[in-house]
């Protein structure tokens, strides 16, 4: 039973130390993974209204309506101006839909995801304004929002400089740098031995054990169980990524981060099934009830196919030519797969003619 918690044990941290070492220390496969991202619509919109919102911080836009609409229409200056933003932010999220808004995507993730690899793996320092943060830099995109904007007839924001559009959105703060920092380092190390030491000691407990069938099992709920607590530790981590985030930028957020930890939810997934499909197999295989019902179905089977080998071979070719025949179109791995089933079946059917219904050989018998 040592051996089955070690081997556990090492399930979990193989997991996490192959997907770090796969996705989230592997700038490229990141940029992959979250360069879709933009492609939703949520995704789009709350980076509009973001960058609207830089937009409008820098400008009064109500008092400038104000001072341009005649005196007896300046009352209506803020109705004005807030269907103005409204307008500005369809068109930013439409301007983020553009091939140059992706391509700017995904090279502010490329800058943003080799800074914090950089600050993960302790090989440089933070890029930061004043908190030690590893944050993405929206400003090429905002002044693509703004060239959108400029085709739309709303020019309220070319004064404003483009270093001022320059926003940023954080991944990632000082406060949490060590401990990660520590963390990736043992991880990274250990990634290329861990997953060997896991099959080992695997492969250790069943050797050893006296009862092979219940040590695969419990190795098979241990590895289901790890998975369970991944996935959970997946929601839990989203969720505390989410509140330090913040509100304004929790949809953006939550995009990227869904798509780097996806691979690791849809892995754990997998393996879950796996581990409790071994569980019923050999579950299954200890009861003596099961084995011996299934002798008699077999038995059953094989006297069925002896007793009506020729039929079964006739029927068999029929279908097939059948299939064959009423199919508009078959593809020719279709017409393969079908000729080698019914080649398949027709010397099945033909052995089990030759062994007879009693279990000699068909045909005449010198008695006959």
């Amino acid at each position: 039973m040592c051996l089955v918690g070690i081997t556990c044990f090492l399930t979990l941290v193989s997991a996490v130390a192959l997907w770090m070492r796969a996705l989230v220390l592997n700038t490229d496969a990141y940029v992959r993974a979250v360069g879709p991202v933009l492609d939703r619509p949520e995704v789009r919109d709350a980076l509009a209204e973001t960058i609207v919102g830089a937009l409008y911080s820098h400008v009064d836009v109500t008092a400038r309506l104000r001072d341009a609409l005649p005196k007896g229409a300046a009352e209506f200056a803020p109705t004005f101006a807030a269907s103005i933003r409204a307008t500005s932010v369809q068109v930013a999220s439409a301007a983020l839909a553009t091939s140059a808004a992706r391509q700017a995507w995904k090279e502010a993730n490329r800058v943003a995801h080799d800074q914090l690899v950089r600050v993960l793996e302790g090989k440089g320092e933070v890029v930061t304004t004043t908190n030690g943060e590893v944050a993405i830099d929206t400003g090429a995109l905002a002044t693509a929002v703004r060239r959108a904007l400029d085709s739309h007839g709303i020019r309220l924001f070319d004064t404003i400089p483009t270093s001022a559009l320059e926003q940023r959105f954080v991944l990632f703060r000082s406060t949490d740098l060590l401990r990660a920092q520590r963390a990736t380092r043992l991880l990274d190390e250990l990634a290329t031995w861990l997953p060997l030491a896991t099959i080992a000691a695997g492969a250790g407990a069943i050797a050893g054990s006296t009862r092979r069938r219940r040590t695969v099992e419990h190795l098979a709920v241990g590895a289901a169980s790890v998975m369970v607590l991944i996935s959970v530790g997946a929601a839990v981590g989203r969720s505390y990524y989410l509140a330090r985030v913040g509100s304004a930028h929790r949809v953006i957020a939550a995009a990227p981060f869904d798509a780097l930890v996806g691979p690791l939810r849809a892995g754990a997934r997998l393996t879950f099934a796996v581990a409790l499909a071994t569980f019923l197999v050999v579950w299954l295989s200890e009861s003596k009830t099961l084995v011996a019902r299934e002798e008699q179905a077999r038995a059953v089977v094989v006297q069925l196919m002896q007793r009506n080998a020729r039929p079964l071979a006739i029927a068999g070719a029929s279908v097939a030519a059948v299939v064959l025949v009423a199919w508009d179109r078959p593809r020719p791995l279709v017409v393969f797969s079908t000729v080698a089933a019914v080649v398949v079946w027709e010397v099945l059917c033909l052995a089990a003619g030759r062994v007879g219904p009693q279990g000699g050989t068909g045909g005449p018998t010198a008695a006959d």
